[in-house]
């Protein structure tokens, strides 16, 4: 009897130190995008591509949202579902970067992994993302295999849960060069009909904001 109360205390203290430890803070981006409707479209084809399901798992992503009008832009390209997938998810970068780090990148710029880039479906490092601080507090994001195209620019942050999720709006889509050919096969399904308001936001880079 007398070694039975030393394993009872211990076991109580373990169960108090369970239910003390800290709850890991989850995050859902169906639902931190339902309530802004200029993401609607974007919103929709994360789950099409079940890429909400990939980011909701992740414990620390960084996501540019792009606009309803940005993502009207990008399905005029007639892209197929897996095409369409593999560009939506150079948009989710694996590690965390808030508005503030944007602004703190070590030499001004830093290149940044994707969830295409870890998928296995990346060509090389056509799933990698240059970001770069620019002068005045620019910041633009380019496809490491943009084929030379202009750099998107970071319109805002959306949602900030540090260090778990960080939701930052890019003002268009970018595309790696080998994604850019349209195609037939397995055509994208067409998106929700409302809500459909886009946002007037021009795309180009933004100067710093105070925090």
């Amino acid at each position: 009897m007398r070694r039975v109360f030393p394993l009872l205390a211990a076991s109580l203290l373990l169960l108090l130190a369970a239910a003390s430890a800290p709850v890991a803070q989850g995050h859902n981006i169906t639902k931190i995008l339902a309530g802004i409707p200029e993401f609607s479209t974007f919103n929709h084809y994360l789950t099409v591509t079940h890429l909400a399901s990939e980011i909701n798992r992740r414990l620390t992503i960084t996501l540019l949202a792009v606009d309803n009008s940005g993502m009207a832009d990008l399905l005029a390209k007639h892209l197929s579902v897996l095409t369409l997938r593999n560009v939506l998810a150079l948009h989710i970068l694996t590690d965390y970067y808030g508005a503030k780090k944007l602004h703190q990148l070590t030499g001004g710029s830093t290149l940044a992994s994707s969830v295409f880039q870890s998928s296995g479906h990346a060509p090389g490092t056509t799933g990698y993302i240059n970001i770069t601080d620019h002068r005045a507090g620019k910041v633009t994001f380019a496809a490491e295999d943009s084929g030379g195209a202009p750099p998107v620019s970071f319109v805002k942050s959306v949602k900030e849960m540090p260090y778990n999720i960080s939701v930052l709006q890019a003002c268009r889509c970018t595309t790696p060069r080998s994604s850019s050919r349209p195609t037939t096969a397995s055509s994208t399904p067409s998106p929700p009909t409302a809500p459909t308001r886009t946002s007037t936001t021009p795309c180009r880079p933004t100067a710093r904001t105070s925090r």
